[in-house]
């Protein structure tokens, strides 16, 4: 058993007290340097340790050595000070050997553990089931009642914030850099009504604009990457829209998708569905936008799309095998591979009035990524001219031409700014256009400047844009640069205006 401890002062003197669990044994010895902790594992003899930073954290925590299992000795750890409070308190155990026993060996097992290597060192415990989300995934999902609270649009309740990492940690920062979330989470994403997602690599969460939780960092998406042998699980979490985010989460299997509203609360989740909807394939939802959210029915080469209203009346039936998010009245939607075009609310093709279209971006601000080819990529306008076809540098500077195509990657406008590689032929560059296709700035080309992660794309909100850039200003090493993790050895992160300025920096 597992308890939370705390120190009473009774006569004056420091009395440790457990509720339940390992009590305090008046047999411990207490080590006052590393070294003699460092023996008290090799011996596997009772003892406590507290120090300043344990496993590098910036944080204050305490060791106790709990005895010999078989060869290993078992250690309990607890955070004693740690800018995210509920980790206070919250100890968890680990098995070393003794036989090895160091500062970085004992370090690395903290470390390992809340990094999501749970087995490694057969940590277990109150915190490690907070974190890493031992705890099984369905658990905290809790239905709610009454009609679907999405499709009506939420309105920011202050100020933006923007995630910033600071000593492995991301937490959430004003225009002025103040930290108005504590860093506390090995991944974060943006702000969207209030709401966003977080967590470590085992599992992502909700929380809200102070920092509470909405749900636990405890679930998983279908996809991961692998960095150091640790799988780092994407987010099952849409971007919230309209009042709620789409979840699909990962078990055993992928399950189909629903709607989370912004107390945490799960609807449409199982058999749960509207009546419309019932006795269908559902697999997948998008999120509600204008009202309406498209869904998936069936699966495969079976699969059909449709949109549906938070009333759960279908509003255009399954009849198309794409489907997008309506944005501006229009979304795009295909009836064969090859064969798109941006719908109105009946279901009927008005950009263009054939469907001759490979693929379409949701439109923003009045313009919407477009492809007319299976590798043509151009931006529209909403009145059915085209915006640009091409990227415009202005004057030709040295070797670079005065133009550029577009390659297949390229973002939404937000802000009047868009993200665009161009084509391969031209110089595989990554540069922000305004509206017209001129480039506002290129951000290789910045003083000091040198992007590590241009795939990813990076667009603009609440008036800046998040870059990783290689702290030397020239070379981003071999590391990988796709977890969007809150520590590198060769990069950080910066924040942009429109105008390519540096705003925000991470500290390092």
């Amino acid at each position: 058993m597992w308890a939370i401890r705390w120190t009473a002062l009774v006569g004056g003197a420091a009395v440790a007290v457990a509720l339940t669990g390992h009590p305090l044994s008046a047999q411990e010895a207490a080590c006052t340097d590393t070294e003699c902790f460092v023996n008290a594992v090799a011996d596997c003899r009772a003892t406590t340790f507290e120090t300043a930073e344990p496993g590098g954290m910036d944080a204050r925590g305490r060791y106790r050595v709990l005895g010999h299992e078989g060869p290993a000795c078992r250690i309990e750890f607890t955070f004693l000070e740690n800018p995210n409070p509920a980790w206070v308190e919250t100890p968890f155990t680990f098995l070393v050997d003794p036989s090895m026993s160091s500062p970085e060996m004992i370090h690395g097992a903290v470390e390992t553990c809340l990094l999501g290597g749970a087995e490694w060192y057969q940590c277990e415990g109150p915190l490690i089931e907070l974190i890493v989300g031992l705890s099984e995934p369905e658990e905290g999902l809790v239905d709610g009642t009454g009609p679907l609270p999405c499709g009506e649009p939420v309105g920011e309740t202050g100020p933006a914030l923007y995630p910033m990492p600071e000593n492995g940690r991301w937490g959430y920062v004003d225009r002025d850099g103040a930290w108005q979330i504590e860093p506390q989470w090995q991944r974060a994403t943006d702000f969207s009504e209030g709401r966003a997602a977080v967590g470590g690599p085992s599992g992502w969460g909700i929380i809200d604009r102070e920092g509470n939780t909405i749900l636990p960092p405890q679930y998983q998406g279908a996809t991961f990457v692998t960095i150091g042998g640790q799988n780092w699980y994407g987010s099952p979490f849409s971007t919230y829209s309209e009042g709620c985010t789409v979840m699909t989460h990962f078990t055993d299997m992928e399950q189909p998708s629903f709607f989370v509203d912004r107390q945490g609360q799960v609807y449409w989740r199982g058999e749960n569905l509207p009546e419309t909807l019932a006795g269908r394939d559902i697999r997948r939802f998008g999120v509600f936008s204008e009202g309406v959210a498209w869904f998936q029915d069936g699966f495969g080469e079976e699969a059909r799309f449709g949109w549906v209203d938070a009333q759960g009346e279908i509003v255009i039936a399954p009849e198309f095998v794409a489907a997008g998010r309506f944005a501006e009245g229009l979304a795009f939607a295909a009836v064969r591979d090859g064969q798109g075009a941006y719908i109105d609310r009946d279901g009927q093709p008005v950009l263009p009035r054939k469907w001759t279209l490979y693929g379409g971006a949701p439109f923003s601000e009045g313009i919407a990524k477009v492809n007319t080819g299976a590798f043509d990529v151009s931006y529209w306008q909403r009145d059915n001219a085209v915006a640009f076809e091409t990227v415009d540098f202005g004057a030709a500077q040295g070797e670079r031409p005065a133009s550029a195509g577009i390659g297949d990657e390229a973002g939404s406008f937000r802000d009047g700014r868009a993200p665009i590689i161009t084509d391969f032929l031209d110089g595989d560059d990554l540069v922000y256009v305004r509206a017209d296709g001129t480039v506002a700035f290129e951000p290789d080309a910045l003083d000091g400047i040198a992007v590590c992660n241009r795939r990813a794309l990076p667009e603009f909100r609440n008036g800046l844009v998040r870059l990783l850039v290689a702290d030397d200003g020239e070379n981003c090493g071999d590391e990988p640069f796709y977890a969007a993790m809150a520590q590198y050895d060769t990069a950080h992160y910066v924040y942009l205006d429109t105008e390519g300025d540096v705003v925000l920096r991470q500290e390092k």
